[in-house]
């Protein structure tokens, strides 16, 4: 069993399932069979492998990570306000060393000053952040509402979706000759894209259909923390 799908067998169980059987028909689909009737499939949801994507990622994805621990580090809301934070990225980008104090510091005065209406600057070489009020509370003072990265040419939504269809129709034709086996099939990806994408990225997602074929239930789970999930 590989780290995927170790992952994908722990939200199994957090949905309940008692008997959760690891290739119960040898090397073939599906990866695994819960409740002896549901087959399940896993995927890691990653960007292609192409040698420019590589390249971009170097910056893009530890930037994001670092970002995402920046708005953590806020905390939840303590008066019930939140904001959603953006970013667009144009290289060459500022080294993380420099860039981070600068974007805590920003951040410190929008808490200050508590803006009703959307905000933007460019708070490092090579970043642009902009932030707007949520409508309601959210799990976290700031939360990533999204970005651009304009040498990769997509935001991480598009990116998500269009991974999650060229991996699920791969897939289906992997599966093909064996789904008469079991009434239903369910597809789970552990999301090295998105992570399991914020609340606000996971209501936007919802909102455009995605599309993912003949799958009963398909799943994005986040490596990092298998209760942080989102449906299709």
């Amino acid at each position: 069993m590989d780290n995927a799908e170790r992952i994908a067998a722990d939200f199994l169980r957090s949905c309940g399932f008692k008997a959760i059987v690891h290739e119960p028909d040898g090397n073939v689909p599906p990866d695994f069979l819960a409740d002896d009737s549901i087959a399940i499939e896993v995927r890691r949801l990653k960007k292609s492998d192409g040698a420019s994507e590589r390249s971009l990622d170097e910056v893009s994805k530890p930037l994001i990570d670092g970002i995402r621990s920046v708005l953590r580090s806020f905390g939840a809301p303590p008066d019930g306000r939140s904001w959603f934070v953006g970013y667009e990225l144009k290289r060459p980008v500022e080294r993380w060393k420099l860039a981070r104090p600068k974007i805590a510091s920003w951040l410190e005065v929008v808490r200050q000053n508590a803006p009703t209406t959307r905000v933007r600057a460019e708070v490092a070489k090579g970043l642009e952040m902009n932030v707007y009020p949520a409508s309601h509370p959210l799990e976290q003072l700031f939360e990533l509402g999204g970005y651009i990265d304009q040498d990769a040419a997509g935001y991480l939504l598009h990116d998500v979706r269009r991974h999650l269809e060229i991996y699920s129709a791969e897939k289906l034709r992997q599966v093909g000759p064996y789904r008469h086996k079991y009434p239903k099939w369910w597809l789970i990806f552990v999301d090295y894209i998105g992570y399991g994408l914020s609340a606000f990225e996971r209501e936007i997602f919802a909102s455009k259909p995605t599309f993912i074929g003949q799958w009963d239930r398909v799943v994005a789970v986040s490596p990092l923390d298998p209760s942080r999930w989102y449906e299709l």
